[in-house]
């Protein structure tokens, strides 16, 4: 990894912060460009396999709070239509 190493737990309220953004594009590219590092400070010894598998962890929780949001947004914008019955 060049560079100093990464502060992931720097980025989690980063990750929080965007768990309500409407687009999701900088959700998904926060979260591609952090388990690209976090791959790269594996393979330099910067991170043990416990210490990234937490981090992890830690992420996916705020993408299942993302996902519960979308879904409530969802929910409030799709009206129910009753069925029709022949």
């Amino acid at each position: 990894m060049k560079g100093k190493p990464v502060d992931f737990e720097a980025r989690l309220p980063a990750f929080a912060g965007l768990t309500k953004d409407p687009t999701g594009g900088r959700f998904s590219t926060l979260h591609r460009q952090t388990i690209i590092d976090l791959e790269q400070a594996l393979s330099a010894g910067q991170l043990t396999r416990e210490q990234a598998l937490q981090y992890t962890v830690r992420v996916q929780h705020l993408m299942v709070a993302r996902a519960a949001w979308l879904r409530m947004q969802l929910d409030a914008v799709v009206v129910p239509t009753p069925l029709r019955v022949n």
